[in-house]
């Protein structure tokens, strides 16, 4: 079934906005995904979030965001994308000027991940959200994003929950208390 749905995706002009949250789609699933979002021209949405991708299907979605030109609305949470997906997910970001907001929660990328996100935020101007809560970051992580977010002024970043130690970062923060104005 899955094969033919994302051989469908592929000539598929009109479909807009696309669930595939809990599917048990794994690695495979995201290789036929990527090819997709390669040729696609209509998807500007893809919730893909709890499908078990791992860092090899991170890895091929990220390729296909190098030369995806539609997508604006991306959501791989809970993914076990480990640090790993999180540096393929930031390259990608770094060429694509297309996504607008992005949900890697819930994939224990760790603070090497947290490194390669505020990297990519330091060149990437055109994501206004960013949902990177339960990651265990670390205290050294969320301080480099904090960095980041000093030359990034466009963007609102989820990193609750991230083991900062005290006082802890939780919920949304506003880019004024990131920056602490």
């Amino acid at each position: 079934f899955f094969f033919f749905f994302f051989f469908s995706l592929k000539i598929n002009n009109t479909l807009e906005k696309l669930v595939l949250t809990t599917n048990a789609i794994y690695k495979k699933g995201s290789a036929h995904i990527a090819e997709a979002l390669k040729v696609n021209t209509s998807l500007t949405e893809l919730h893909f979030g709890s499908n078990s991708i791992h860092k090899k299907g991170t890895k091929f979605i990220s390729e296909a965001l190098k030369v995806n030109k539609q997508l604006v609305i991306l959501d791989l949470s809970s993914n076990f994308i480990q640090t790993e997906g999180a540096i393929d997910i930031s390259e990608a970001l770094k060429i694509n000027n297309k996504l607008k907001e992005l949900d890697i929660s819930f994939n224990n990328i760790k603070e090497e991940g947290g490194k390669a996100v505020a990297e990519m935020l330091k060149v990437n101007n055109t994501l206004v959200k960013l949902n990177i809560c339960h990651n265990e970051l670390g205290s050294e992580g969320v301080q480099l994003i904090r960095k980041a977010l000093k030359i990034n002024k466009t963007i609102d970043v989820d990193l609750g929950e991230n083991r900062v130690g005290q006082p802890k970062i939780t919920g949304w923060t506003s880019l004024e208390e990131m920056l602490d104005l």
